[in-house]
């Protein structure tokens, strides 16, 4: 999906965690911003090298998931055996309410 929140401006991949919720994550070259977990290539092979999510929570809109989606398809899955180390960054964050840490757990644990 093309991000206008980067710079430069490109097309970014996204980890979704919840579509009704419209939360999602950034996939990122650098381990910035803080915090990232780490990803490897190995694991998902839809990556075109190791890589980091970004862990804080990106409300995306429908529209422009949908059409994402529709232009390019869904490009891979994230290994489950990142879940629980994703899910502990995010825990461990200042920046994301106790409400939506809630939730987190609901769909990461």
């Amino acid at each position: 999906m093309f991000d206008l929140n980067t710079r430069p401006q490109k097309r970014k991949m996204y980890v979704c965690l919840s579509y009704e919720m419209g939360w999602f994550m950034r996939i990122n070259t650098k381990d910035t911003p803080r915090p990232c977990v780490p990803i490897a290539r190995d694991d998902n092979a839809f990556l075109h090298h190791d890589s980091h999510i970004e862990c804080g929570i990106l409300v995306l809109d429908e529209f422009e998931i949908d059409e994402a989606i529709r232009r390019d398809g869904i490009v891979g899955t994230v290994h489950r055996r990142y879940r629980p180390i994703i899910l502990s960054a995010q825990m461990n964050t200042l920046f994301i309410s106790k409400r939506d840490k809630e939730a987190l757990n609901q769909i990461l644990a």
